[in-house]
């Protein structure tokens, strides 16, 4: 930056030659990874989409996301949708490189339109059985 504000100003024949300033460097666009995960039931639906976010800029220093996914591949059932967000331009071990983690759930309602069947509990933990002496 100091270095661009040091450079002489350029002539303009179209201004008489007056000088010019230059304009100022672009702020670099953040680059940002996500990891998109979909559960079902607690368990993985399908494999993990970890991949650079295609930044679009709304207003200086903003910038939107989007992805899709199509749920008519989607058995009637309850499912939780994860996403990790980076900066993978901030400081290794800032909380801004670790990411954010965002989890909502969501169901995809049978054919009918009627609440898929509620998934098994877990059965409990057997508990460890004492050492014998």
């Amino acid at each position: 930056v100091a270095a661009a504000a040091a450079a002489p100003a350029a002539a303009s024949p179209a201004a008489g030659g007056a000088p010019v300033a230059a304009p100022p460097p672009a702020e670099p666009k953040p680059r940002i990874m996500t990891r998109i995960s979909v559960l079902r039931e607690g368990k993985p639906a399908f494999a993990p989409a970890t991949l650079p976010a295609e930044l679009q800029p709304l207003s200086p220093g903003y910038y939107a996301t989007g992805s899709e996914i199509p749920l008519a591949s989607f058995e009637p059932g309850f499912y939780t949708f994860a996403v990790n967000i980076r900066d993978l331009n901030a400081p290794r071990d800032s909380a801004a490189n670790k990411g954010i983690d965002r989890k909502q759930d969501f169901v995809v309602l049978k054919p009918d339109g009627s609440m898929p069947d509620k998934a098994p509990a877990p059965a409990p933990a057997a508990k460890p059985k004492p050492p014998k002496k």
